[in-house]
């Protein structure tokens, strides 16, 4: 008998799922975990033919969704395989704020990848961190005269933002007196 040393190298994005070794007698399988340090499978081969398979698979890979927002360090993650096709399938909500997608870069202020969007094939071949992208959503407040005379002009607010109602002196109506500004059209009367 002599030795065989096989070199276990993939090419990027596969790695080893095993090697089979058969002879008319025997069979013999190595994975990943039988490969040295210095990335060989030693085989000490009879004096009979031999036939080697080298089987590889796809590599798995981590994209991680970061919610970046604010100091929050919520994420989520999901596996996906080199080559596989990939909805992006990270989400957060936060209230007040619409999330508009994902970027590389956590300061980012334009989406690279919108949500739920499909890549065809994962070509990265590395774990990908992916930042969320934020919009403050923003807000009409429109004055209603409630049948009064007089115009308010409505106004285009932000969500974070603390506005100060408009005076209602811009509304009159002969035999009432003013209350107070309600957002339930049910208390109006």
């Amino acid at each position: 008998t002599s030795t065989l040393k096989i070199k276990i190298t993939a090419k990027e994005g596969y790695q080893l799922l095993r090697v089979v070794i058969t002879t008319a007698t025997t069979r013999v399988e190595y994975t990943r975990l039988d490969v040295d340090v210095n990335g060989y499978i030693t085989y000490q081969v009879p004096s009979e033919a031999v036939t080697v398979k080298i089987e590889v698979e796809p590599k798995e890979y981590t994209i991680t969704y970061y919610k970046n927002f604010k100091e929050e360090g919520e994420f989520s993650t999901q596996v996906v395989r080199y080559l596989e096709r990939v909805v992006m399938n990270g989400f957060f909500y936060e209230t007040g704020y619409t999330l508009l997608g994902w970027a590389a870069s956590a300061t980012a202020t334009e989406i690279e990848y919108r949500l739920n969007h499909t890549l065809e094939q994962y070509t990265w071949t590395n774990d990908t961190p992916l930042y969320a992208v934020w919009q403050e959503n923003e807000y009409t407040i429109v004055y209603n005269s409630n049948t009064a005379e007089g115009e308010i002009e409505s106004v285009v607010v932000k969500y974070s933002q603390v506005y100060q109602l408009a005076s209602h002196s811009a509304f009159s109506k002969v035999g009432y007196k003013f209350a107070t500004w309600s957002t339930d059209l049910a208390d109006v009367n």
